[in-house]
């Protein structure tokens, strides 16, 4: 499925924007983006915009996509906090110092590889799937093939750049604006220099350097079917097993099955719980998701995210069960780890885990509180690799409790329903 993303400089580009139907927009504020000559947002500016988007269906990401110096790691840092409790949807970065960091300091936002990290090959792509990253903005300078072949084999999402200026150099590799004029384009101060003119003799006047710009207004067929899907490509099915409720469960569940069955491809269980802390990839702290919160009662696990090769690896700290919050609660300060909560339960139980919970914690932001078909499926890859599968027709998701349907029929034939 295309998305439609807008880069918005200023308030009155995102609105114009988002007026005239983008999906998503990005944009940046601070000293961090690739566009500090852009009006940009002040902290208050993005969280307005931030607001107008959401209300509108519109997505919005957050550029912090310039390399950074160790003591610039701090500042980066809150922006990425501030960032969270705005609601921003992700955040691009060219760094892997600074993703690495705002997967410790902020795990709920999703991580975008910006077209500055010059990522050209599936391998970069799934590199990048390694560390944590849930899209890459492909550079520039790759071809329709190209794209096409990542697109079809890429783990995570792609994106790339439909319209708009081209670099004469790769993306994230020119230093030419450094050299000349000491204004570095990978520290967001690109003077461009390439759009002057250069030569001798008879070519004196030229720009020999200055690239036509992109557009790709003509190819969008193209760049639609290229992410089509090839189930030929198709090694399993991932979804969510479960626990949950009936209506939530039942057709995903019966979707995935039908097509497994239909294409001879096995399924990846992945428990609901593993799926809602996967969410929080790499964190350091543990992971408390909560769900089908009622009667102080809640659906609970405790997770950890342990370094394995160059990424992390999901263990099990408290195994997923029906549970007493306060239990719950004095099991995890017992612990004595710093703990993340997120799902349904947190706003049920967001006053009891104040009141009891004797561990420094943090509240993920809503959008981590609900399943994320990027974590299903990256999850369900481990998995996969794990040959933790199932064949499709002995599939059967997990409810929480029986269908009003069953339990009609368990009252009529005399059962008593639960």
């Amino acid at each position: 499925m295309l998305e439609l993303l807008a880069p918005a400089g200023s308030m009155e580009a995102l609105t114009a924007a988002v007026q005239n139907g983008a999906d998503a927009v990005y944009f940046g504020y601070g000293d961090f983006n690739a566009r500090r000559g852009a009006k940009n947002f002040t902290r208050e500016e993005a969280a307005s915009a931030v607001s107008y988007c959401h209300t509108r269906g519109c997505r919005v990401n957050l550029t912090l996509n310039t390399l950074l110096t160790d003591r610039e790691l701090p500042q980066a840092a809150r922006l990425g906090a501030q960032a969270s409790a705005a609601g921003v949807d992700a955040i691009l970065v060219q760094d892997l110092g600074v993703a690495r960091m705002l997967r410790q300091s902020v795990p709920d936002l999703p991580i975008h590889g910006s077209t500055q990290m010059t990522v050209h090959s599936l391998d970069g792509v799934k590199l990048c799937a390694d560390l944590g990253m849930t899209r890459v903005v492909l550079g520039r300078e790759l071809s329709r093939d190209q794209i096409a072949y990542i697109c079809q084999n890429a783990p995570i999402e792609i994106e790339v750049f439909g319209h708009g200026a081209l670099c004469m150099c790769w993306s994230g590799q020119c230093f030419f604006s450094s050299v000349i004029g000491g204004r570095s384009g990978n520290r967001g101060m690109c003077a461009q220099p390439c759009r002057l003119p250069y030569g001798w003799g008879d070519w004196a006047d030229g720009h020999p350097l200055s690239l036509k710009d992109m557009s790709l207004a003509g190819h969008l067929e193209e760049l639609r079917d290229m992410v089509e899907l090839d189930m030929d490509t198709i090694d399993a099915i991932a979804i969510a097993s479960g626990p949950g409720s009936f209506t939530g469960l039942r057709i995903g569940s019966a979707t995935a099955k039908g097509l497994g069955l239909a294409l001879g491809k096995p399924l990846v269980e992945v428990p609901t719980l593993e799926g809602l802390a996967w969410n929080l990839w790499g964190t350091d702290r543990l992971v408390c998701p909560l769900m089908d919160a009622r009667r102080n009662q809640v659906y609970a696990a405790a997770c950890e995210f342990l370094p394995e090769g160059e990424g992390f690896a999901l263990h099990t700290v408290i195994p997923q069960t029906p549970i007493d919050i306060e239990e719950l609660l004095e099991k995890l300060t017992a612990l004595g780890r710093p703990v993340t909560f997120l799902g349904d339960g947190v706003p049920v139980y967001r006053e009891a885990i104040r009141a009891h919970c004797g561990v420094p914690y943090a509240l993920a932001p809503a959008g981590s509180n609900r399943q994320r078909a990027a974590s299903i499926a990256a999850l369900g890859a481990v998995y996969f690799r794990q040959g933790r599968i199932v064949p499709a027709a002995a599939h059967s998701p997990v409810y929480l409790r029986k269908s009003q349907a069953e339990r009609e029929r368990e009252e009529a034939d005399g059962h008593t329903g639960t």
